[in-house]
């Protein structure tokens, strides 16, 4: 595939098209690497739980419950017995 280098600022960059993009999963960053006779550039795999913190506070801050305060009504007869390892 070749395309051409766009002027941006003071540096140049690439355009790929929407099929490459699905294609190789690119998202919102990617890792170059330089190689001999080029460069790699690959997509970086997203952290599983990277946002949870961002998204426990907007939950929070729409009113919604943690689920520990949801489940303190739910308790049986093992939850109220002494335990013993």
């Amino acid at each position: 595939m070749r395309t051409k280098l766009r002027k941006i600022g003071n540096s140049k960059g690439i355009t790929l098209s929407k099929s490459l993009l699905e294609q190789y999963h690119f998202e919102e960053e990617v890792e170059i690497v330089t190689q001999e006779n080029g460069l790699l550039i690959m997509p970086v795999k997203a952290k599983p739980r990277e946002e949870w913190e961002k998204q426990f506070k907007a939950a929070l801050n729409k009113g919604q419950k943690p689920e520990k305060a949801l489940l303190e009504s739910f308790s049986n007869q093992f939850d109220k017995e002494e335990w013993t390892w």
